[in-house]
C-alpha cells in the first residue's frame, strides 16, 4: 500500500484498537486463580472392596473324535498343505476346531 502521507491510517488505528482490546481481556483473566484448581472434598468412601468369590474354572468337555478324512471338511482341500497344517495344530492344541 503507498503512503498516502497521512501520520495515522484508519486501519492502522482500528488493528491498534483490537489489539489493545485484546491484551486488555487476555490480562484480566490470565493468571486468577479459581477456586476450582483445589480438589474437591470427598464426600463417599467407599471403605474396602469385598474380594469375589473364587470359583474354579470349568474344564474343557471333550471334543468328539472325528477321523482325518471328515475333520476338515469344508474348511480345507483333502491332502493339501492346509489340511495337514489344521492337523498339526490341532495335535498341539486339543481345543482347536478350525471352525
Amino acid at each position: 500500500m503507498p503512503p498516502t502521507g497521512e501520520i495515522f491510517d484508519p486501519a492502522l488505528i482500528i488493528f491498534a484498537a483490537l489489539a489493545v482490546f485484546i491484551c486488555w481481556k487476555l490480562r484480566s483473566v490470565l493468571g486468577v486463580r479459581i477456586d476450582r484448581d483445589a480438589l474437591p472434598p470427598a464426600h463417599f468412601n467407599p471403605g474396602p472392596i469385598a474380594a469375589a468369590p473364587v470359583r474354579p474354572m470349568a474344564k474343557p468337555r471333550p471334543q468328539p473324535e472325528q477321523d482325518g478324512a471328515e475333520r476338515w471338511r469344508g474348511v480345507a482341500e483333502k491332502d493339501s498343505a492346509g489340511w495337514r497344517g489344521l492337523d498339526e495344530i490341532a495335535k498341539a492344541e486339543p481345543n482347536f476346531d478350525g471352525a
